[in-house]
C-alpha cells in the first residue's frame, strides 16, 4: 500500500523541531542545559575502584548490554550514577572523561540529552542500586 500525502501534520512535527544550532529544542518542557562540573568528583573515583559494574562500563567491557555503541555505554553509566545519587553536573563531568563513551568529543546537546534520560522517573526506578538495602525493623 502506498501513501499519497503527508504522514504528519505540522502540529505533530512542531514538538519535535530542534533549532539548527542544537543548543535548545523548541519544546523545552523536560530538557535543561547541564553545565558539567569542573572535574570528575572524587566520589566517582572511589566508586570506580569498588564497583565492578561501574568499572566494566568505564572500560567498555559489558557484553550483556544490548547497545554496545559508545552512546550505549554513556547511557548505562549516566543511569547508574543517577541512581546512586550523583548530580546532573557530576554525571556530565564523568561522561566527558569516560574512555568507553564519546568522551570530550561529545556535543553538549548529546551530553544534555543523555543526562536528561538518566534522570527520568522510569530510569531512576528501573534497577535499584544493589548496594542499598531496605531494612524493616519490627518491634514487638
Amino acid at each position: 500500500m502506498t501513501h499519497h500525502g503527508p504522514r504528519y501534520t505540522i502540529n505533530e512535527l512542531a514538538g519535535r523541531f530542534v533549532d539548527c544550532n542544537l543548543s535548545q529544542p523548541v519544546n523545552q518542557k523536560s530538557r535543561t542545559e547541564v553545565t558539567p562540573a569542573a572535574e570528575v568528583p572524587v566520589k566517582f573515583w572511589s566508586l570506580l575502584n569498588r564497583d565492578r559494574k561501574i568499572r566494566a562500563t568505564w572500560d567498555g567491557n559489558r557484553p550483556e548490554l544490548r547497545d554496545q555503541s559508545r552512546s550505549g555505554f554513556d547511557q548505562s553509566m549516566a543511569s547508574s550514577l543517577a541512581r546512586r545519587g550523583f548530580s546532573k553536573r557530576e554525571v556530565s563531568a564523568v561522561l566527558r572523561e569516560m574512555p568507553s563513551g564519546k568522551g570530550a568529543a561529545a556535543h553538549p546537546a548529546y551530553v544534555n540529552l543523555t543526562v536528561a534520560k538518566a534522570f527520568t522517573p522510569r530510569t531512576m526506578s528501573a534497577n535499584p542500586v544493589p548496594d542499598q538495602l531496605n531494612i524493616v525493623l519490627i518491634v514487638f
